[in-house]
Formats: structure tokens, sequence, C-alpha cells
């Protein structure tokens, strides 16, 4: 891990320097072209044909202000609630099949705002706010008790080993997402209607994942030994955290006020963990009389770690002057992806008697992709 990390920060200061100089090296000004917002590279004279620029500049800057509708899914590894196995069916009796349940995500809104400053000397500073919430769920009901079998994957492994008493199963997961990212870029001409703009910044990260998950028996009769009636469980991940961010703007003007835009960025979030698991089971026993018992598992745990992000996106954008070009409206439409690599930190509860995995292993990545609707105000 700490290996790849120092990889990690290497080829993020090797790509930091590598793009300061050649901002440095790339002129703004040219005498067939005008400083613009990601438009920056179509000539004056090709002022219709190529797209919008950015308003023409007073002494200081300008302004520009910017809201996005986010229409994502996310799905996440490690997930997987129970194991359903089926046996004995034809062509042979000695034919056992496993199917994994997952929870079933669906599609969800978010919103970005963005706000931001164009100085005369040719950079810019912007801030934008991302949110996002989602959720799933997934739910199974023994149909045939004779052929299938239902195994929890999660849990103090009482019920593991058991799976003919589950009847049913019940997952939901609930995931938040709040970004607040700092860009400081500059905008620079590579071609006639092609502009680069390379940027630096932070990035302050807020994670939130809740996961419930419920395991039921059959109906009981007079036992001598406790078995289990219900499992419930309750498991939180939390992290927040801030680091260093950069990243690649292209855009590409088409014509007739439109353009086709590329983006990519990486991030390395440093910050803090924290994990809680909680179990209740539900036992009933008694030879002449059932008697109800209660057991509560409980474990917390917090530490700091680093994590990788990615940003990528690809869309259409189309821009229109007013008021003597001293306002520029955009409108975009594009597909994004965002992958938060390691993200999936829950926590079984530690039963050295069951023999439980290391808690705190790794359960695969979080990524979360889909269509963003936005407009833009420059003046």
């Amino acid at each position: 891990m700490a290996y790849s990390l120092k990889k990690m920060w290497t080829a993020m200061a090797v790509s930091l320097v590598g793009a300061a100089g050649f901002v440095s090296a790339a002129p703004i000004y040219d005498g067939n072209f005008v400083q613009g917002d990601n438009n920056n590279c179509c000539p004056v004279s090709d002022y219709g044909s190529c797209g919008s620029l950015r308003p023409a500049l007073d002494g200081c800057g300008n302004w520009f202000f910017s809201a996005e509708g986010l229409y994502f899914k996310a799905s996440e590894d490690g997930l997987a609630f129970a194991a359903v196995r089926e046996a004995g069916f034809a062509p042979s009796a000695n034919v056992t099949a496993t199917e994994i349940l997952n929870p079933r995500v669906k599609w969800d809104w978010g919103v970005r705002i963005g706000a931001g400053y164009d100085f005369s000397c040719g950079w810019d500073l912007r801030a934008y706010y991302t949110h996002y919430h989602t959720k799933a769920s997934g739910d199974f009901d023994l149909a045939a008790p004779a052929v299938e079998s239902i195994f929890p994957l999660y849990g103090s492994n009482v019920l593991n080993g058991t799976g003919t008493a589950v009847v049913a199963m019940d997952a939901r997961w609930k995931l938040r997402v709040d970004l607040a990212d700092l860009e400081l870029g500059r905008d620079f001409c590579c071609g006639p209607c092609v502009s680069v703009r390379p940027h630096v910044g932070l990035r302050a990260v807020w994670l939130n994942q809740k996961y419930f998950i419920e395991a039921s028996d059959a109906a009981h009769t007079l036992a001598s030994t406790s078995v289990i009636d219900s499992q419930s469980i309750f498991m939180k991940s939390e992290f927040e955290g801030i680091g260093l961010r950069t990243g690649l703007d292209t855009q590409w003007c088409v014509g007739c006020g439109f353009s086709v835009y590329g983006c990519a960025a990486a991030s390395i979030v440093y910050g803090k963990f924290h994990n809680h698991f909680d179990e209740t089971d539900l036992l009933f026993s008694g030879t002449t009389t059932l008697v109800e018992t209660t057991n509560q598992f409980i474990q917390r745990d917090s530490y700091h770690a680093s994590r990788f992000i990615t940003d990528a996106g690809i869309g259409i954008r189309w821009s229109q002057a007013y008021c003597c070009d001293t306002v520029i409206v955009t409108l975009n439409a594009g597909w994004e992806h965002h992958l938060f690599i390691n993200q999936n930190r829950f926590e079984d509860f530690f039963n050295p008697v069951a023999g439980t995995q290391h808690p705190q292993r790794s359960r695969g990545d979080l990524e979360i992709h889909g269509w963003t609707f936005g407009a833009k105000v420059d003046f």
C-alpha cells in the first residue's frame, strides 16, 4: 500500500511540474486569438462559426456561476449479502449451483454548483460543490427449502454454516457523497479551434455509507439448544478527508456555438475512517417453554488512510453571447465517471472462535457514473 501511494504521489508530482512548464511556455495571447473559457482558441473573425468566447475582460476580470443536474448510478464491490445454493436438480442430483445476491442499485439525481473568477492575466480560480445520494436494496425468500439453502455473507458467523435454517433475507444500502473542489487553472490555445486547460487544486471528501442486513429463520419447536430466530446487522462506514487534485480540460469548437469537451482529473485524499458494526441476534431455546434470548455484537474502528480518486467526463456544449458580448450563456450535456479506489471498508464483527477474517480487509472500489445536464453564465 505504501509503495503504491508513493508511486501515485510521484506520478502526480511529475504531471504537475510538466503541466506548469507546458502552460508557462504556451502563449495565452496571439494576434488572431482572444483569451477565452475553453473556447479561447477560436479566431476573432470566426466568432460565429467556432462558438462564443468569454466576455470582454474588464480591468480586473470576470465572474461565472454554474449549476448542473447529475443523473448518476453507483456501484460498489463487496456488497453481496447472501449466497443461495441449489442442489439436486436435473439432469443429475449431484449438480450444485450457487447464486450470489447483491443489492439492486437504481439511478438517482444529484447536483453540482460552481463559481469562479477569470483574472485578466489569463489564470482562473474555480470552486465546485457536488452532492449525490442514492440507495439500493435486495431481498430473497426461500421457495423450496428441500433443495435450496441461504448462507449470509455478513455477520458474526452465528448463522453461517446453518443455511438450511435461514428462510428469508433483506438488505438495504445507502450512500451519500459530498465533494468540494478548488481549482487554479489557465487556458491556452493549441490550434485554430482547440483549447486546453491544465489545473491544480484541492479536493475535500465526505463519504457516508450505511448497510442494513436482516436474516430470519424458520418457526421453531421446543429444543434443548438455542437456535437463531432472526439476525439484524447495521454497518456504517464514514470517510472524510482532503488532498491534492490535478487534471486537464480540453475543448474542440465544431461551429455554430457548439463544442465537444473532455476532462480528466486525479486526486489523493488523506482522511479518517469511522466504521461501526452492530449485530442483534434473537434466539429461542427450551424443552418445555420457548425462552427468548437477545445477543448483541458491537464493534468500533477509526483509523487514518489515503484514498486515490479519478474523474473523467466527455460531452457537448453550446454557447451564445448577449449584451454586446458582455454576457455568455453556456448549456452542456455529457457523461461522467468517478472512481473511489479501495473505498468499501465495511467490517464484520471479529469473532476469533468462528475464525472470521481480518476486520479491516478491503472489499473493493466504489464508482459513480451517469449523465450531467447544466448551464453556466459568464459576465
